[in-house]
């Protein structure tokens, strides 16, 4: 029997807790040699076990993609995303692909003719005319779309592009995303 997606974020989730259950909750001022040695430890053992569950991924073929869905002012869509702590098959970063015009379309109809803003550098956000969204929404490989509803309703899309496991990390300049949102 070859372990389901679902199966395998489970045990990542299992083995994450009980990393964290380990790693020393002590004030840095009260912490020793000895708790920074089983923090150490307990981040080993879980990036082993991380690396072990890719590995059995792409010898099973796991996809590590899960299924969302979103429905916002009338608007509904499903579209996959990559789990966070799982890693993209090639058949995944076609379906990735697949859904980037639903979901992009989905967007721009819950948006309407809101301002839109574009994450710039340190987290500031900068007014992005439609047109400059559309030009990246033709570069980029998939979209992801969120909604967040804290301090205030965001609806975000996520325009990326290279590798899905890499795009959040800045050693892999060649894997990325601009993030464009509406505040509703």
């Amino acid at each position: 029997m070859i372990y389901t997606t679902e199966r395998l974020t489970e045990i990542l989730v299992t083995e994450l807790d009980r990393c964290t259950s380990i790693i020393s909750d002590k004030p840095h001022y009260c912490r020793t040699s000895f708790d920074a040695e089983q923090d150490a430890i307990a981040c080993q053992a879980y990036q082993e076990v991380k690396r072990q569950i890719w590995h059995y991924q792409l010898h099973n073929q796991v996809s590590g993609l899960i299924w969302c869905e979103y429905e916002y002012a009338g608007h509904a869509v499903t579209f996959p995303k990559l789990h966070s702590q799982l890693i993209a098959l090639e058949q995944d970063i076609d379906a990735l692909k697949a859904y980037k015009k639903k979901v992009v379309r989905w967007w721009l109809a819950v948006v309407g003719d809101r301002e839109i803003w574009r994450e710039g550098l340190s987290g500031y956000e900068i007014t992005c005319p439609l047109e400059d969204v559309l030009q990246l929404v033709n570069i980029v490989d998939w979209a992801i779309p969120a909604i967040e509803d804290s301090p205030k309703m965001r609806i975000m899309l996520s325009l990326e592009w290279g590798v899905p496991e890499d795009v959040g990390r800045v050693s892999q300049p060649a894997s990325g995303c601009v993030v464009v949102g509406v505040d509703d």
